[in-house]
């Protein structure tokens, strides 16, 4: 990944002793801000969870059975990311809540294994 420096990116002092630099202080103290704080999360990780509404979830479930998921709000849209297993992959997923407002999904799985499988989940709100 790339190491950024403000400095490079947008020198403040001198952009703010010109004419426009003095009329747009405030705008220019912003970018320079919002710009040193986006560099600094880049810099120390920055996940898709932690920008992004959701969670990301491992559930063990059983091929082509309904599984009652918990979730901390309303779910707008789910995907299956993984499959915990060297022997079987992701044939068909879907998800919805039942007729009990339940949080359900139903995972089929190549092979139809008999034994449950880990699959993780991103649980968008």
């Amino acid at each position: 990944m790339a190491k950024y420096n403000l400095s490079r990116l947008l020198e403040t002092t001198t952009l703010l002793a010109t004419e426009a630099g003095e009329q747009l202080k405030d705008l220019v103290s912003y970018v320079a801000e919002m710009a040193e704080n986006v560099a600094r999360l880049l810099r120390n990780g920055l996940t898709f969870a932690d920008n992004v509404a959701c969670e990301v979830k491992t559930f063990t479930v059983k091929h082509d059975t309904e599984a009652q998921i918990g979730a901390s709000k309303t779910v707008i849209g789910m995907w299956p990311i993984r499959v915990d297993s060297t022997s079987t992959g992701l044939d068909s997923f879907a998800w919805y809540y039942d007729q009990g407002g339940r949080l359900t999904i139903k995972v089929g799985f190549t092979g139809a294994p008999a034994s449950a499988q880990k699959v993780t989940l991103v649980i968008l709100f």
